[in-house]
């Protein structure tokens, strides 16, 4: 059963931190009803297994893994608040673009320390919300989105960025 917009978005803020470290973006949740805060995306799979990769298994599994995000101050937010994965490629964009000052409001008021977005694809969308929010200067990365094959580089980058994050003393 696909959920709809508002009840995904009341789900997500259920695991909102009360202080943001580190602020991951997607695309939007996707179009087939899975979502990363339901804990059945590859998305939140893939995650799941860079945070372990990162910080071991006491980041636990399900709503548990969803605490530790939380309390280590991270949250995923979309760039798009509605499925745009179910798109052609230029209505698609048109979406994406037309989403950057919504998401720089939102970032303005997040201020996270650092910012990692989980869909190369949207790398610039995000930076330019990220500018727009005068957060430009915060750590930024990109990591490919994990699905048609690149789950194994996702876990990988994303793990490089967790103990970067962990060096820096900001995670």
């Amino acid at each position: 059963m696909k959920a709809d917009a508002s009840s995904l978005e009341a789900l997500r803020l259920r695991f909102k931190p009360e202080k943001f470290k580190v602020l991951f973006v997607g695309e939007s949740a996707p179009a087939n009803g899975t979502f990363f805060y339901k804990t059945d995306s590859n998305l939140y799979r893939y995650t799941q297994q860079a945070f372990v990769s990162a910080f071991g298994k006491e980041c636990g599994f399900g709503e548990g893994f969803l605490n530790f995000f939380r309390g280590r101050g991270c949250y995923l937010d979309d760039l798009c608040l509605e499925p745009v994965n179910n798109l052609d490629q230029t209505a698609r964009q048109r979406k994406r673009n037309k989403s950057v000052p919504l998401l720089a409001g939102r970032i303005r008021e997040y201020r996270p320390e650092a910012i990692v977005v989980v869909m190369s694809a949207i790398k610039d969308q995000v930076e330019q919300s990220a500018r727009s929010a005068g957060l430009g200067s915060v750590p930024f990365r990109a990591v490919p989105f994990p699905a048609r094959g690149n789950q194994k580089k996702y876990v990988a980058q994303l793990t490089k960025v967790l103990q970067e994050l962990k060096e820096k003393g900001i995670i």
